[in-house]
């Protein structure tokens, strides 16, 4: 099996078992709990990020594919090495590729860590939300410990929900972002044997 298959298979496999596990959640009503949370929009955007930056690296993997694809055809390696070639002074350059391709990854990175912030801000801001309405006062009334008590599990279901799905959103990113880069680094192995197949005038 070819390398580029692989790497699809490994992909379609991995975002099954994030599916399936998503699946689990909905039906053993954990969805509904993080719905009921308050917490709707600020998860709904977080899911619209995690969507965005899921859709680049299949983005990517498609097109790295397509380029290994296009190692194997006669004759192709050389016009894949001209388009990594160090425009400044035309030499090949190890530094040049690593580069360019891992250029490719960095913004998939960054949303990653985009939601990793977005769920500790959540935490903060539930934290904010749940301790907001507690006074000595209240703690001495019995009138006002009931509300108290209600603002304070709704604040705590805010951060903690918002904390889990901006970590397990962030963390499916980076396992997916870890196929791509695979598939960059032997992207760049094969450009590398090119360019120095080239340089040294081999066949």
């Amino acid at each position: 099996m070819r390398y580029q298959d692989l790497l699809l298979m490994r992909f379609l496999l991995l975002n099954i078992g994030l599916a399936v596990l998503a699946g689990l959640a909905w039906k053993t009503g954990l969805v509904d709990q993080a719905l009921e949370s308050g917490a709707a929009v600020f998860l709904a955007f977080m899911c619209a990020l995690f969507a965005y930056g899921w859709w680049i690296v299949f983005y990517r993997l498609v097109g790295c594919t397509r380029m290994l694809n296009s190692m194997e055809k006669p004759g192709a390696g050389e016009n894949r090495v001209k388009e990594f070639r160090d425009i400044s002074d035309g030499r090949w350059a190890n530094e040049v590729i690593s580069i360019k391709l891992h250029a490719r990854v960095m913004p998939i990175e960054r949303i990653a860590l985009w939601l990793k912030s977005l769920g500790y801000l959540g935490t903060i801001y539930g934290f904010m939300l749940a301790f907001g309405g507690v006074t000595s006062e209240s703690a001495s009334n019995i009138d006002m410990v009931g509300p108290m008590v209600a603002a304070l599990i709704t604040g705590m279901h805010f951060a903690l929900w918002t904390t889990l799905c901006g970590l397990a959103g962030a963390l499916a990113l980076q396992w997916n972002t870890t196929l791509l880069d695979k598939g960059y680094s032997h992207l760049s192995s094969k450009l590398l044997a090119e360019g120095g197949r080239q340089q040294g005038g081999g066949p």
